[in-house]
């Protein structure tokens, strides 16, 4: 079964706590997910890597 919201950011903060650096694809495009470990987000648009505002 897939992980829910809450024990998604578990193991993203245990990571984080951890310095680990972690690349995440196909979150749903719901945001609400990591956004209370301060994340940095890019988006990828043929090929081409961009720091997303």
């Amino acid at each position: 079964s897939e992980l829910d919201n809450k024990k998604i950011n578990v193991i993203l903060q245990y990571l984080k706590a951890l310095k680990v650096q972690t690349f995440m694809t196909d979150i749903g495009h719901n945001l609400d997910v990591i956004k209370s470990i301060n994340p940095r987000i890019f988006q990828i648009d043929n090929g081409v890597i961009k720091v997303k505002d």
